[in-house]
């Protein structure tokens, strides 16, 4: 892929992932799961926890990367449901179908790296 393939693949990744994120928080399960790769539900979610009910978000990464020989899209976000319930870290990988439309077709729990504060010091 040319750097500008990538720069074009990237920012089409990078508009589809907030817009899904979005939709986590919104609570919009129909819009979610229309962001799946066909024949991956219920599958892709066993094992893995994803949040349930009202949401707010921090997206910590969105890339590309090479995983299984293919480009794929990765996206990284931190949940906080606002029950006061533990944050769900979820790192979602996408591919893109013929179609030029990007679907996950993969998700993983993550430890997510403390933020780190920056700053002159007395």
């Amino acid at each position: 892929m040319t750097t500008h393939g990538a720069d074009e693949a990237l920012a089409a990744f990078e508009g589809t992932y907030r817009a899904h994120v979005e939709a986590v928080e919104r609570g919009d399960l129909e819009a979610v799961l229309a962001d799946m790769a066909p024949g991956v539900v219920p599958g892709v979610f066993e094992g893995v926890r994803t949040p349930r009910g009202a949401v707010a978000a921090e997206v910590r990464r969105i890339g590309l990367a090479e995983r299984t020989g293919a480009v794929h899209g990765v996206g990284e976000a931190v949940y906080t449901p606002v029950d006061g319930s533990a944050p769900i870290a979820l790192r979602s990988w996408w591919t893109r179908g013929i179609d030029g439309v990007w679907r996950a077709d993969g998700l993983e729990n993550f430890e997510p790296e403390a933020e780190v504060e920056t700053g002159a010091t007395e």
